[in-house]
């Protein structure tokens, strides 16, 4: 990793002594001086066999008059394989200079330098872009805001070198009453300009809202969204750019409104509709054009009620969307569009939802809730030779009963039925209509003592049935079920004043089947049976220093069923994969707000099939405030 931004940083501290008008800097598009106190981390982390290098630094204060930031970015990932490793690199700088001349004026000057290698894809790209903004912010009485900026940019790809000028402009206006309404303005605009190549970016947000009463409201955003990406195609010597260029906008409505002391209605509305364009050019001429435009509609109704401790809430919910492709027909059978095999066919969508949920509470130690919910989602597809048009259905029904004993305990079930029903419009999919219906109980025991003791166990059993609607004529049965059963114990025992213990176990057994749902029989096929254990010893050793102790394990055995001599299905083993590793984490913050941590886990690795072997996962990363 070479630190070529290190010229930058050197020029950036001479113009610091330089007389006159130096400015100011920040991570975002705008250019300003960062309010929020900047980060000072060095991370490493190690998982299986890719290693990640992280160097972050913010620094900022004034000289006299003059404000400056100081910002470093520095990123490498290496893959470690067994022909040579992998790298990937990001390096990004910037300094930032500000100074204000009048209360409502402020200048700033911005240096900032990008270094991208990545190896790890399958096309090594390299890449380096630098740049120079200048800036002026003015403030007017009225709050309103204007930040003209313009700079200049490099860019190098490969052995292209590509140069050109930068502009934005920035208009801010705070919150403003007129006419007894709220108003919010905001607009931001940059585009970058290279001998072939354009980029640019537009955003307008305006916001209106009022109150017209306690707990009556209402608000308006509009919004408009421009953007447009040149890259190039291939190789950035043959001068083919793939221009992305996209535009949306669009509207969104939120009312409250109070129906009375104990009960609201809310709406929200939301009205997008947007155009993606990509050309291919070749020297400025468009050789190759596809585009799609894209609407989105939903409208969400909320009511909700209280009386007494009874709480309710219905939910009516309705959505619509559509992306319809343009094509031309010289474009279609061309490389440039067989890039985009999936798209090219317009698409409908309508959805509609219907949900209610209670909240009853039965005596002083008993409460039920209930949650009753249906969807129905259609799907329509213009592709002829793909016609995956869909309707789809979707039930929902919960039941959760929790009774307090004492302060101490709580014991609570909980019933869960969800069904579907999918059917292909097309009569060439219609193998693959289904129904699925799945079936859930959980009941669950907590445990609170006052010495320091926290007890949870959660029992469930799962059942998934998954039919087929012509399975009677496949000449392999599709349908199938899967069964769940499974146990979680919690534990967390307070052993002293500095001193905690924590246990988590989860057992779980899983059976997939052949199904019959007509005749409601199943023929077992394989078998599952998964064990989690994590055991940990958290100690303060003093104020602001933990270090954390423990071991993980998990272990999977899967089995086949087969008949045995008395026709019963018994299962017989296929192999066992285990972990087991120890942990060890150690955090240390200091009264400024400093941090270490170091988290390391070595796990050793029993597969189904070979040797053994270990895996690491190392974390060390290091925050500061100077």
């Amino acid at each position: 990793m070479r630190m070529r931004w290190l010229p930058w940083v050197a020029t950036g501290l001479l113009l610091m002594h330089w007389p006159g008008t130096w400015f100011l800097p920040e991570l975002q598009a705008q250019v300003q001086i960062p309010r929020q106190p900047m980060i000072n981390l060095a991370l490493f982390q190690q998982n299986i066999d890719v290693f990640d290098w992280a160097y972050r630094l913010g620094y900022s204060g004034q000289v006299r008059s003059l404000q400056y930031a100081l910002g470093l970015n520095l990123n490498s990932s290496m893959l470690k394989t067994g022909a040579e490793n992998k790298w990937k690199d990001l390096q990004e700088a910037f300094l930032t200079f500000g100074r204000t001349f009048r209360p409502n004026l402020q200048t700033y000057l911005k240096l900032q330098h990008m270094i991208f290698r990545d190896e790890l894809s399958n096309f090594n790209y390299d890449r380096q872009v630098s740049g120079v903004t200048l800036a002026g912010n003015w403030s007017y009485q009225a709050g309103i805001a204007v930040q003209p900026e313009l700079g200049y940019r490099w860019e190098r790809r490969s052995a292209l070198l590509e140069t050109g000028p930068y502009a934005a402009l920035l208009v801010d206006m705070p919150q403003r009453t007129l006419g007894e309404y709220e108003n919010r303005l905001y607009a931001w605009g940059e585009a970058t300009r290279f001998r072939d190549r354009r980029n640019g970016t537009a955003r307008v947000r305006y916001s209106v809202w009022r109150e017209f009463m306690p707990g009556t409201r209402d608000s308006l955003v509009a919004y408009l969204d421009i953007l447009r990406r040149d890259n190039f195609f291939s190789d950035p010597l043959t001068g083919r750019i793939e221009s992305f260029r996209k535009s949306e906008r669009g509207i969104t409505n939120f009312l409250t409104y109070r129906v009375s002391d104990n009960a609201d209605l809310r709406v929200h509305t939301v009205l997008t509709a947007g155009r993606v364009t990509v050309k291919r050019l070749d020297r400025r001429v468009t050789t190759a054009s596809r585009s799609h435009e894209s609407f989105e509609f939903r409208n969400r109704v909320d009511y909700q009620w209280r009386y007494r401790q009874v709480a309710g809430r219905f939910e009516l919910e309705m959505g619509e969307s559509a992306v319809n492709y343009d094509i031309p027909d010289s474009a279609s059978f061309s490389p440039f569009s067989r890039r985009f095999a999936t798209l090219g066919y317009d698409i409908e969508e309508k959805m509609t939802r219907i949900a209610t949920r209670f909240f009853f509470p039965i005596g002083r130690r008993d409460s039920l809730r209930l949650f009753a919910e249906l969807q129905k989602i259609q799907h329509d597809n213009s592709d002829i030779r793909n016609p995956d048009s869909y309707d789809e259905q979707r039930w929902q029904l919960s039941l959760l009963h929790q009774r307090r004993f004492n302060p101490f305990l709580t014991v609570s079930w909980e019933a869960h039925v969800f069904l579907k029903h999918f059917v292909y419009l097309h009569e060439r999919f219609s193998a693959q209509n289904n129904w699925t219906r799945l079936f859930q109980l959980e009941p669950r025991v907590r445990l609170t003592l006052p010495q320091g003791l926290f007890f949870v166990q959660s029992v469930g059993v799962r059942a998934q049935y998954v039919d087929y609607d012509f399975d009677q004529l496949q000449p392999i049965r599709s349908s199938y079920v899967i069964r769940d059963f499974f146990l979680q114990d919690s534990l967390i025992s307070k052993l002293g004043n500095n001193l905690t213990f924590s246990l988590n176990y989860r057992f779980e057994l899983e059976e997939l089947g052949s199904l019959d749902w007509e005749r409601f029989t199943s023929r077992p096929r394989t078998q599952w049976r998964n064990h989690w254990i994590n055991l940990q010893f958290v100690q303060e050793i003093r104020p602001g220093f933990q270090y954390v102790t423990g071991v993980v394990f998990y272990r999977q055995a899967r089995y086949r069923m087969r008949r045995d001599e008395s026709g019963r299905m018994v299962p017989e083993r296929i192999g066992v994969h285990a972990n087991l590793g120890p942990v060890i984490r150690l955090t240390y913050t200091t009264q400024n707000g400093s941090t270490i941590l170091f988290s390391g886990e070595r796990q050793r690795v029993l597969p189904f099939e070979g040797n053994d072997y270990y895996v690491n996962h190392i974390q060390l990363s290091v925050q500061w405030r100077f």
